[in-house]
C-alpha cells in the first residue's frame, strides 16, 4: 500500500515538473487565407522613347509630341498607355492613356500647370517581348492607387513585393515584377496582413 502511494506521489510530481518546469514551444501566430499559384507567363518588352510635353488650350491639360522615329514605334506596337518619367527626385511615373483613330492617336493628360511645360521627358511602353503575368485583381494591394504590390509566400511567410500594373481587365491584372513561375501569391487583400507574417494558404 505504502509502495503504491509512493509511486503515485512520484508520478504526480513528475508530471508537474514536465508541465511547469520545462519550457514549452511557443505557438506562432499564423494567418490562413487562399493562395494563387503562378503557372504561366507571357513575353513583354519595354521600349523607351522621348516625348515633348505640349500645353492644350484647356487649363492643366497637356499632350505629348514625338519625333518621327518614336511615332513609328508607337504606331507599330500601338500600346494602350505610355509611362512618363517625371524630372523630380523620387517622383512616381505618370501614366498617359493613348487613344487611336485610324493612323493617329491622342495623348491628353492632366497635370498642374507650369510644372512640365515644353519638357522633353523620357517615356516607356511595353510590347510582348519580356515576362509578364496575369493574376487575379484581389491579389493586388492598392490596385487603383500608387505603389502596387503583392504578397508571395517565402518559407511560409508573407513577402511583400512591388509590381507594376500594365492593365486591368475585369477581375484580372497584367503585371511585371520580380516574380517567377511557381510563386504562390496571397489571393485576398487582408487588413491584418504584414510583411514577414506566417501564413498558411489553401490553393
Amino acid at each position: 500500500m505504502v509502495r503504491w502511494f509512493s509511486i503515485g506521489i512520484i508520478l504526480l510530481f513528475g508530471n508537474l515538473f514536465i508541465s511547469c518546469g520545462l519550457p514549452q514551444s511557443e505557438s506562432r501566430p499564423e494567418l490562413q487565407t487562399k493562395g494563387y499559384l503562378l503557372t504561366s507567363q507571357f513575353p513583354i518588352q519595354e521600349i523607351a522613347v522621348r516625348g515633348k510635353v505640349m500645353k492644350n488650350k484647356e487649363k492643366n491639360l497637356y499632350h505629348l509630341e514625338f519625333d518621327p522615329k518614336a511615332l513609328q514605334l508607337i504606331n507599330r506596337h500601338k500600346p494602350s498607355k505610355i509611362q512618363l518619367k517625371l524630372p523630380y527626385v523620387n517622383a512616381q511615373t505618370l501614366v498617359v492613356n493613348l487613344k487611336y483613330q485610324n493612323d493617329s492617336f491622342t495623348s491628353n493628360f492632366l497635370f498642374p500647370e507650369g510644372w512640365i511645360d515644353s519638357s522633353q521627358l523620357e517615356a516607356v511602353f511595353y510590347t510582348k517581348q519580356t515576362s509578364g503575368y496575369k493574376i487575379p485583381l484581389n491579389s493586388i494591394y492598392s490596385p487603383f492607387g500608387e505603389n502596387h504590390s503583392v504578397y508571395r509566400i517565402v518559407d511560409g511567410k508573407a513577402n511583400r513585393l512591388e509590381v507594376e500594373v500594365l492593365g486591368v481587365k475585369e477581375n484580372q491584372v497584367v503585371v511585371v515584377g520580380n516574380l517567377k513561375l511557381g510563386d504562390i501569391l496571397i489571393l485576398s487583400r487582408l487588413g491584418e496582413l504584414v510583411d514577414g507574417m506566417f501564413v498558411k494558404v489553401n490553393l
